[in-house]
Formats: C-alpha cells, structure tokens, sequence
C-alpha cells in the first residue's frame, strides 16, 4: 500500500522553520517508499517567495528537500470548479485545490484551517483534507502495527 499525498506551501515552511513538530516529521517521512509525494507548480512559487522573504537561511534545505526527496510537482490546473471558487475566497487556493483534485491523491496536507478545512470544501473534494498531526496518525496506523 502506497499512500498518495499532497504538500501544501504551509507544510514546507513549518516544517523547515522547526526541527519538531508534524510539519518537520512530514518532511522526514516523505522519503518513505510508502508515499508518493506530490505539490504543485504554486506551491513551490509561494514557498520560494515566503522563504525569500521571512527565513532565507532556509531556501538552500528546501531546494534540498525539493530535489533529494523525490516530490512529484505538477503544473497548475485551471479552475473548471465554480463550487470550489465560490467556497474557497483565495483564488491561489482554488487552482491549489484544483491541482490536488486532477491528481486523484489520497490526503492533502495543510495547515491552512481557513480555506481548506471547511465542511463545505471537504463535501467537494476527491480526498481527505488533513493536518500534519493526523497524518502521522495516518502513517503509523497503517506502517507500524504491533
């Protein structure tokens, strides 16, 4: 079983910004041959641009990350979801959200409450919307059972 998976901006810049933490452990685990990693062109833009300008002695580990981990990034979908549009305010989000629903994974990863973790953008999504924390849950329920 191979668990398909999609990183929000917000996980890599948690996760880089902190050596504990889910975030951090996400970032870890995605190394995993149980895990098929995913992000999209978007994502890798606005973490690039907020490591840019909030923690710029990170952008070196997350090129790093970036290259050694095997993270699938995929081009940008367009928004074809009115409902999507209409829910979720931030038009970065939609085309986000859009990109993981094409890609037929099976968690996206945020930390973003606001847009994503709403009852109404859960109804419409083709996958389980997650924190970090529950992730890892997730993981060691199915990889490391006693």
């Amino acid at each position: 079983m191979k668990l398909k998976i999609f990183l929000d901006s917000n996980i890599f810049i948690a996760g880089l910004g902190s050596k504990i933490g889910a975030s951090a452990e996400v970032l870890k685990l995605i190394q995993s041959v149980h895990i098929e990693t995913c992000t999209s062109k978007l994502v890798v833009e606005e973490v690039k641009r907020n490591l840019t300008r909030k923690l710029p002695q990170y952008l070196p580990i997350y090129f790093q990350v970036l290259s050694k981990t095997g993270i699938n990034i995929y081009s940008n979908a367009r928004i074809t979801n009115n409902r999507i549009s209409k829910t979720i305010p931030k038009h970065s989000d939609v085309i986000i959200f859009n990109t993981a629903q094409k890609l037929h994974i099976d968690y996206f990863i945020t930390l973003n409450r606001k847009h994503f973790h709403q009852k109404e953008v859960k109804k419409i999504a083709n996958f389980k919307i997650i924190t970090p924390a529950e992730f890892l849950a997730i993981f060691r329920k199915n990889f490391f059972k006693n």
